[in-house]
């Protein structure tokens, strides 16, 4: 726990931040794993390495899954024939919502940007190494920092390609 209390930000994201080679970068996350202890880290101290730290979340819920005031009353009530419907439309609601998190760091010359949903989060994803969160930087020239929010948020889907990054949950594998 006391790692969330170091005043520093980890040493393999600060050296994910000072690669200026497309190339190289990628060859890094290669090989990269961030933990969230870490990610936490970089977002608390950013500013010892000069960065500000931007965030960034949205939730998308289609309005056809969301629940009705009578679907609340069926639960409510128990109305023991409608309850089917409702968990079938319960169980949609979370197969089609999605909560996407950005964190953008700048400084004013640079910005690196990270981005998962929590399907990204999942083991067993859709990423065949598991785990893991999205990262585009300044060294993708197609990308302005004007447009990120814009192209990260406009749409269900994200706009923006980035690479993968490994991602553990340090509570689980200490």
């Amino acid at each position: 726990m006391t790692k969330f209390f170091e005043p520093s930000v980890p040493a393999s994201l600060a050296a994910l931040f000072v690669i200026d080679k497309k190339s190289e970068l990628e060859k890094y996350c290669n090989n990269l794993v961030i933990r969230s202890d870490e990610l936490v880290r970089l977002i608390l101290y950013s500013r010892l390495n000069g960065y500000l730290h931007g965030p960034a979340h949205e939730d998308f819920e289609p309005e056809e899954a969301e629940l009705t005031t009578d679907d609340i009353e069926v639960l409510r009530q128990r109305e023991a024939e409608k309850l089917p419907k409702v968990t079938r439309k319960i169980r949609n609601l979370f197969a089609v919502r999605k909560r996407l998190s950005a964190h953008l760091f700048y400084n004013g010359v640079k910005w690196h940007l990270f981005y998962f949903t929590f399907r990204d989060m999942d083991e067993s994803g859709h990423w065949t190494h598991g785990s893991h969160i999205h990262f585009v930087n300044y060294l993708w020239p197609e990308y302005l920092p004007e447009q990120l929010e814009d192209l990260l948020f406009s749409e269900r889907r994200t706009k923006i390609s980035g690479i993968h990054i490994r991602y553990i949950n340090s509570d689980d594998h200490s």
